[in-house]
């Protein structure tokens, strides 16, 4: 058991619990760097928010499965923006996601450890971008939304959505890039 600061703690989850070593560090970075960050949950390992994917076992057998990713962070993108500039920082990328309507970016974390070689792993961060980037394009040009999403007083039109496949070695340079307001795929998303 690790007891932590409910006002560093950003999940509503009184209770977190992780499955692995990696996951358990990247929670600690998540709370390290809470100041950056709305709110974060740790989803379960199935029925929250599914994705499917499909490879084929050692090349010639169709698997299809589906997976939850791991981490779930919000990023409010006014009150990040301003954090960074009373830090000093200025990202013209940030800012131009905003101009854009961009009102909160969500990131989606799947964690695996450093010796990973589950054939599934690729297929997992294929399809998980593929996903994300459909969401984020029906949500900016608005079409093929299912109708509850559209009638919803507080659709998600305005959110910006991220995958990332993260193992440990990777963990302090995704929290460094956080801190500053870095991250390549945001500049993809305002052409």
């Amino acid at each position: 058991p690790y007891v932590v600061n409910s006002s560093i703690f950003k999940t509503p989850q009184n209770i977190v619990k992780v499955g692995s070593s990696p996951e358990k560090l990247f929670v600690y970075g998540l709370i390290e760097n809470a100041k950056y960050i709305d709110a974060w949950v740790k989803s379960r390992d199935m029925g929250f928010y599914s994705i499917e994917y499909e490879y084929f076992r050692k090349g010639k057998d169709r698997v299809r499965g589906s997976f939850n990713p791991d981490f779930f962070v919000k990023i409010d993108l006014d009150r990040y923006i301003n954090l960074l500039r009373e830090e000093g920082i200025e990202s013209q990328s940030l800012g131009m996601l905003q101009d854009k309507g961009i009102d909160i970016i969500i990131r989606a974390v799947e964690i695996k450890s450093e010796d990973d070689d589950d054939e599934t792993t690729p297929a997992k961060k294929r399809y998980a971008e593929e996903h994300f980037a459909i969401l984020n394009e029906k949500l900016f040009e608005g079409g093929n939304l299912p109708a509850e999403v559209l009638s919803e007083k507080d659709n998600h039109t305005n959110h910006l959505f991220v995958f990332d496949l993260l193992i440990p070695p990777q963990f302090d340079h995704w929290f460094q890039n956080l801190r500053r307001g870095q991250d390549e795929r945001y500049e993809l998303r305002i052409q």
